[in-house]
């Protein structure tokens, strides 16, 4: 149904409703008026029509966003499984001394990554400065205290120290 098809039908129903209040003083819900209107135009059709449209298609959203939603779960599984056997591959070749792997379709070299940033203890009064951010409370400037760590500033090393690095995968496909 177009909205051309609409207009005109209402047109038509609105000239009709008009022509027979004014020939026979119907008042305007009058169930003869209502009963007349319906059956010379198709207007009352077409509304219906539209509003089945409307439900079928919230119907055909509601299954959309079920699949959306299974997808996204799936799609979360498969992201753990991938990280997962990333961590296995490049556990395994560092524990066995592989620094790479090449293959006909891909070459995969394993390195150790940053150590991470372990801090020690919540920011105070008596944090340096420099190590923090104003937000509404302070918290650490992650990338100042890093910084000040690998310097061996004595006042980072009250607050934080350097963790275990983790190692990095990565995976050259040709």
């Amino acid at each position: 149904m177009n909205p051309t098809s609409l207009s005109t039908e209402v047109q038509i129903y609105e000239r009709l409703k008009k022509a027979l209040l004014e020939q026979y003083k119907l008042e305007t819900d009058d169930q003869v008026l209502l009963d007349t209107l319906d059956g010379a135009t198709t207007l009352v059709d077409q509304l219906v029509s539209l509003v089945r449209q409307v439900q079928e298609d919230e119907c055909t959203i509601d299954g959309l966003q079920k699949r959306i939603n299974q997808m996204q779960e799936r799609k979360s599984r498969l992201i753990a499984r991938a990280e997962k056997f990333r961590g296995m591959v490049s556990k395994t070749m560092v524990e066995v001394d592989i620094k790479k792997l090449v293959q006909p379709d891909m070459t995969i070299s394993v390195k150790m990554g940053q150590q991470p940033l372990v801090i020690l203890r919540p920011p105070d009064i008596q944090t340096p400065v420099s190590f923090t951010k104003k937000l509404e409370t302070y918290s650490w400037d992650r990338a100042a205290v890093r910084a000040a760590l690998e310097r061996n500033d004595p006042r980072a090393c009250e607050v934080a120290k350097f963790g275990e690095a983790e190692p990095i995968l990565t995976v050259h496909t040709k």
